[in-house]
């Protein structure tokens, strides 16, 4: 068995289709989706993760500086801020899509990168 390192799960799609991996842990996304529509042989056998009431499983982390000087203490703060996700189209920009939304914004609000 030898492992592989990717930067994001979107990026295992593309291994799996062509049988250069056997196994993946990855969100959903719509790559995911894409490969399945298409026909593509995948399993979706478990979940990493999920989540209850009082137990997230995905946090969104504040620089410290812009927490302790007053500019991010709420959603509707990060209007106009650079926010990271490990990969466009994935998981993690629907995680942030859905936290905007509640805050009556949207991902247009944001840099997202």
């Amino acid at each position: 068995m030898r492992l592989e390192t990717f930067t994001a799960g979107t990026l295992v799609i593309a291994p799996l289709g062509t049988g250069e991996l056997e196994v993946a842990g990855s969100g959903s996304s719509p790559g995911l989706l894409n490969a399945i529509d298409r026909g593509l042989a995948l399993k979706v056998v478990a979940d990493k993760g999920y989540a209850i009431s009082g137990f997230d499983f995905s946090w969104v982390t504040v620089r410290k500086d812009l927490f302790d000087g007053g500019q991010i203490r709420d959603v509707k703060d990060l209007k106009g801020k650079k926010i990271a996700v490990t990969a466009l189209q994935g998981g993690a920009e629907a995680i942030i899509h859905f936290l905007l939304k509640k805050a009556g914004l949207s991902l247009k609000d944001v840099d997202l990168v």
